[in-house]
């Protein structure tokens, strides 16, 4: 029995159609659903522009947010995850 989808999303076009199937095959097997952004950490952000991490950041919780608010439209529980490491990503997929 499946109890967990995965689905990673940009904000696509693509990413947003696989972000419907996944929440389809979500409540049709009442999985719980788990919407992931990854923000890539560039090397300008770690030499100390964080303004640009800090944006990236921003806007993957807003497309990763919309996803969630979808799921839950269609009774679908979902929990969005923008890592900070991958231990958090670890976390969630126990």
């Amino acid at each position: 029995m499946i109890k967990r989808i995965m689905v990673a999303t940009d904000g696509s076009e693509n990413a947003t159609r696989a972000v419907k199937v996944a929440i389809q095959l979500a409540n049709k097997f009442r999985a719980r659903l788990i919407v992931l952004h990854v923000v890539t950490i560039t090397a300008t952000a770690v030499a100390g522009f964080a303004p640009l991490y800090d944006v990236q950041l921003s806007e993957g919780e807003k497309i990763v947010n919309q996803a969630v608010k979808s799921a839950k439209t269609e009774g679908v529980k979902a929990v969005p995850v923008i890592p900070g490491s991958l231990r958090q990503l670890f976390e969630l997929s126990k």
